[in-house]
């Protein structure tokens, strides 16, 4: 049986150690800042909707998941170089509520950031 594998940050394939929705997430913090219209969306394969989250902007895709049950490969890299069959208009939803809490978790840790270097000063 082959099982669902996860790019690491070392860009090595290897098991999974994050949910899609955390990885969504630590791709949005890492490249906070960078890229325009950042969200985090639901993918869409045949038309349908299935239970797996990932990170996308203008100017990025980050799907570090293998996932041999929908036949899907990883991608993390620029926009412009994802599949569009995979990665392009109408194979995915923005998940609105996810990106805004995601949003406002980091922009919350932001301010924490600035408030905590200026009280050390």
């Amino acid at each position: 049986m082959i099982e669902a594998k996860q790019i690491g940050r070392d860009g090595k394939l290897g098991p999974i150690t994050d949910i899609c929705e955390v990885a969504a997430e630590n791709y949005m913090r890492e490249r906070w800042g960078m890229d325009t219209h950042p969200c985090i969306v639901q993918m869409r394969l045949r038309g349908e909707l299935v239970p797996h989250w990932y990170y996308r902007s203008d100017q990025w895709v980050a799907q570090p998941y293998f996932l041999p049950q929908h036949f899907l490969q990883p991608y993390v890299g620029p926009s412009e170089g994802a599949l569009p069959s995979l990665y392009g208009r109408g194979t995915y939803i923005i998940d609105s509520e996810a990106t805004e809490i995601h949003i406002q978790r980091i922009k919350s840790e932001e301010i924490r950031r600035k408030s905590s270097s200026n009280q050390k000063l």
